[in-house]
């Protein structure tokens, strides 16, 4: 074998790939906008019940962590194959355009990179539990509730 090969295009199989983390990814977008833009005029808005803030801290702690763990444990078998084959990308992937599949030292490193994200993800979610536990400090939704609409200026 040699230390290049040359894997095909596939656009609507790559595009299909990649659906999944467009859905994961959707909600989050949507939320930031509507923490950005909406509901401006009301002193402490919310959604679903739960304060605007408390979701801007259930975003920031608990999913955007949980999201980066959902895609880097996507990737395990990619790593396997990668180490494996020894080939990056791995030679069965889905690319949008003709791509070249390296082998050598840096497609392994990548491999075990790809096998140590997971591990670094799990650290992120928990130090986003911490996070929140601290921020909360033993406080509920409720009482965060009050405490923003204590603070309101009314003109």
């Amino acid at each position: 074998m040699s230390d290049t090969v040359l894997i095909a295009a596939q656009p609507g199989r790559a595009l299909l790939r990649a659906l999944p983390y467009v859905l994961l990814f959707i909600p989050f977008v949507l939320l930031v906008l509507w923490l950005q833009f909406g509901s401006g005029e009301v002193c402490a808005p919310e959604l679903l019940g739960i304060p605007q803030a408390y979701w801007a801290l259930l975003a920031a702690t608990r999913g955007m962590p949980g999201l980066i763990l959902i895609i880097a444990l996507a990737h395990i078998p990619s790593a396997l194959k990668i180490l494996r084959d020894g080939y990056f990308p791995p030679l069965d992937s889905a690319r949008l355009r003709p791509t070249i599949a390296r082998r050598g030292p840096m497609a392994r490193i990548r491999g075990y990179l790809l096998l140590i994200a997971p591990c670094l993800a799990i650290g992120l979610v928990l130090l986003g539990h911490q996070a929140h536990k601290e921020i909360m400090e033993g406080r509920s939704v409720d009482d965060l509730q009050r405490t923003l609409e204590a603070k309101c200026q009314h003109p």
